[in-house]
């Protein structure tokens, strides 16, 4: 045991306690750009098989106990499984796959540190995986935000649509500052439609802002930029303020004009008709997260017509997973108190 104050531990369960300002930090810029650096990743893979190894070598020192072994193989064999089936089934992120791989390894034993009042965690499951906890807590937590939206939603906009009341209510002008993906109102429950970071990767695509796009929307809705930019991957720093590289030539260089207005503005013939040039943005595009040409072209013509639009944020799994994490380190399990409370 080691003594730092007023807490009392093993040093492999000290080391452990290393993952909580790595994983808040990654959280928190997971919260901004819905991006987790790669670098994240590398010292906790290095301390997670560091301790996945130690917990190997105690458990073949004493005989394999039937207790331990099953936590080394559930931490270490099926929930990376788990998460890569789930990541392949598009139900987590990559960030979510990764963080459930490192503390699979890294808390493959339970951890326990001792405070002169009391042990935390302090509800502990019986089987007693604490990766499993982390992922049992995060599908809580992550089950009472829409809750909390929803009833928002009611009292203070009455969504028009059944998707809407998990969304947000916002103006168009802000889409460009917001993360996740639109609300379409042509159905009757509404539909998951344009994610704002392939709204931001056109505009950084076309060198435009979204007030230049929103003002200006017939001109682009039938012109193609000669020199379109890289569309970048949708970070909010790409696109919607004030594009790296601007291109102003938005004249068509793949249609032939139909005819030529008084004021010298081409108009181009619909049978070569590719609107708001969404076929040659896809084209150039590597990255699309699921982007259809038609669902791009609907949210276009959304965000040009109607002053406020239904957002479904599209919250992080990885967020409620990080909180699950430090609930798990110091409550324990919130299922257990769930369950135990409402049965």
């Amino acid at each position: 045991m080691i003594s730092i104050g007023p807490l009392d531990t093993t040093l492999p369960n000290l080391v452990r306690l290393l993952f909580i300002p790595v994983l808040t930090w990654a959280a928190w810029r997971d919260y901004q750009t819905r991006r987790v650096p790669n670098i994240t990743w590398l010292p906790l893979i290095v301390v997670s098989l560091s301790l996945y190894g130690h917990d190997l070598l105690t458990a073949w020192y004493a005989g394999f106990p039937t207790y331990t072994t099953i936590q080394l193989v559930f931490g270490g064999l099926f929930l990376p499984v788990l998460a890569v089936g789930l990541w392949a089934g598009n139900l987590f992120g990559g960030a979510d796959v990764k963080a459930i791989i490192v503390l699979g390894f890294g808390f493959a034993t339970y951890p326990t540190y001792y405070l002169p009042t009391v042990a935390v965690p302090i509800v502990t499951p019986t089987l007693g995986i604490f990766a499993f906890t982390v992922f049992t807590n995060a599908a809580v937590i992550g089950a009472v935000y829409p809750v909390v939206l929803s009833l928002n939603n009611i009292i203070q906009h009455s969504p028009p649509r059944l998707a809407a009341y998990t969304a947000r209510h916002r103006e168009t002008a802000s889409l460009a500052d917001l993360h996740g993906r639109l609300i379409e109102q042509d159905t009757q429950n509404g539909r998951q439609g344009l994610d704002l970071d392939v709204l931001r990767m056109y505009l950084q695509w076309r060198g435009i802002t979204l007030p230049e796009l929103q003002t200006n929307p017939e001109q682009y809705r039938t012109t193609t930029p000669n020199n379109p930019n890289k569309p970048g991957n949708g970070l909010v720093t790409d696109g919607g303020h004030t594009p790296q590289q601007t291109t102003k030539t938005d004249t068509d260089s793949r249609r032939t004009p139909d005819a030529t207005h008084d004021d010298g503005e081409v108009e181009n013939r619909t049978e070569e008709d590719d609107p708001w040039a969404v076929d040659a943005f896809l084209a150039d595009t590597e990255v699309t997260y699921g982007m259809d040409a038609a669902t791009i072209r609907r949210g276009l013509n959304t965000i040009t017509t109607e002053e406020t639009v239904w957002v479904s944020p599209g919250l992080p799994f990885f967020i409620p997973l990080t909180i699950g994490f430090i609930i798990s380190l110091t409550y324990g399990d919130l299922a257990i108190t769930v369950f135990s409370t409402v049965l």
